[in-house]
């Protein structure tokens, strides 16, 4: 008789994956500063690795938060709960597509 073997399990990739994140995100940061001349600064932080884009050299950007509270016109500021609505790829995948009728 032959033995049921089972698959292999796949490996975690969530280190690698986050890199290919944060190499997009950080490649985006390039284009708009390119394409409109604008100062964009990202910092990234997963697990014990720090990433960091800046577009510029100037001592004063960026700018602390308080600052940014002293500023007009006012900072548009977003955090996770503005894209609570919004759902990404991943959340689709694991969802199986259902019709109403």
């Amino acid at each position: 008789m032959a033995s049921r073997q089972q698959p292999p399990k796949k490996r975690d990739r969530t280190n690698e994956n986050c890199d290919k994140a944060v190499k997009n995100i950080m490649w985006r940061c390039e284009q708009i500063r390119r394409r409109y001349g604008a100062d964009v600064y990202v910092q990234v932080r997963f697990k014990s690795r720090h990433y960091e884009y800046t577009s510029s050299d100037k001592p004063d950007f960026p700018r602390s938060r308080a600052e940014l509270k002293a500023t007009y016109p006012v900072p548009v500021a977003r955090s996770p709960l503005d894209y609570t609505e919004r759902r990404s790829r991943s959340d689709v995948e694991g969802q199986s597509s259902v019709s109403s009728g």
